[in-house]
């Protein structure tokens, strides 16, 4: 169940706003924050820990397969809301994290 939950709050992460960010660094912070917030709260939480843990590791490790064009991607998802590649690379990658570090406890 916590598995499905994180990957709904690394999909509204990601469709969260970041117009203020200028920075790969700022639009990392402001998904991370805003993925482990909404992992973190409800009945069936995470850690803020793990959650800022899992977080990040969803959004390295999916920047890892869009290389150079990872923050032009970001900002396009920004604007239109609407990648289904890109969606599916995040839930992939969410379960990807999600087995490494949860897997190992």
């Amino acid at each position: 169940m916590k598995k499905y939950l994180f990957a709904a709050a690394v999909l509204a992460a990601v469709a969260a706003p970041a117009a203020q960010a200028q920075t790969l660094r700022q639009m990392r912070n402001e998904f991370v924050s805003a993925c482990a917030q909404g992992a973190s709260s409800g009945n069936n939480a995470l850690s803020p820990q793990m959650a800022r843990t899992l977080c990040s590791c969803t959004f390295d490790e999916t920047g890892k397969q869009y290389g150079t064009r990872w923050k032009a991607t970001l900002d396009a998802y920004d604007r239109t809301g609407n990648d289904p590649q890109f969606e599916s690379r995040m839930r992939r990658n969410t379960e990807v994290c999600f087995n490494r570090h949860l897997n190992r406890r």
